[in-house]
């Protein structure tokens, strides 16, 4: 069984497979710049340090959590597609996200730590993704969840960046009403759709 990401997610609302390849790339380069305002963009009186790192409620993430938990996720495919590339339905590392974030421990990560990382990482998948030809879109990869293409496994990267930044606003938002009922979120600075000066032409 090959898996996708459903479409559109039904908690996020973005269509990943509507996506072509090049707005894929574009995409993933852009994200890392969105996480590193809705990180660091606060309002007057706020610590943002201590902000990001408080969770709004014991089982949700702290902003800081779901921005390390995306670098990772980054990182860890850039390899993964590229041995999909070579190899005929290789078996694919993957961590559990919860084990690694409690063996991470991603609020002792600094927040330019974390930003350095989902820049890193962004840029190096966006390149791998780049380079994939058309011919080896459907190449697969098998999975701890099941069997992957490598066009599920970049949309699956667009749609978790993208998801987990929307997690990030929620959280920042939920914590500032509970100290200001009648605070106003600041939202993520951007937009997935906004001209990227490093995308391909």
């Amino acid at each position: 069984m090959q898996l996708r990401v459903p479409a559109p997610c039904p908690g996020c609302e973005l269509d990943v497979g509507a996506l072509t390849h090049h707005e894929i790339v574009a995409r993933l380069r852009v994200m890392p710049r969105r996480y590193r305002l809705a990180l660091t963009r606060v309002q007057p009186g706020e610590n943002a340090e201590a902000m990001i790192r408080q969770r709004p409620r014991p089982d949700v993430w702290s902003a800081l959590e779901y921005a390390a938990h995306a670098g990772d996720m980054l990182d860890i495919m850039s390899p993964a597609i590229q041995l999909m590339e070579v190899d005929d339905e290789p078996k694919v590392f993957f961590f559990d996200p919860e084990e690694q974030a409690e063996e991470m421990e991603y609020n002792n990560w600094s927040t330019m730590e974390v930003i350095t990382r989902l820049e890193t990482a962004g840029a190096d998948l966006s390149a791998v993704i780049e380079w994939v030809n058309a011919d080896q879109w459907d190449r697969t990869g098998i999975f701890p969840w099941g069997t992957q293409t490598i066009r599920a496994s970049a949309e699956q990267m667009v749609h978790e960046a993208h998801h987990h930044l929307e997690d990030i606003v929620a959280g920042l938002d939920a914590l500032r009403k509970a100290q200001n009922p009648y605070a106003g979120g600041l939202g993520d600075g951007g937009s997935d759709d906004e001209p990227d000066s490093s995308a391909p032409g």
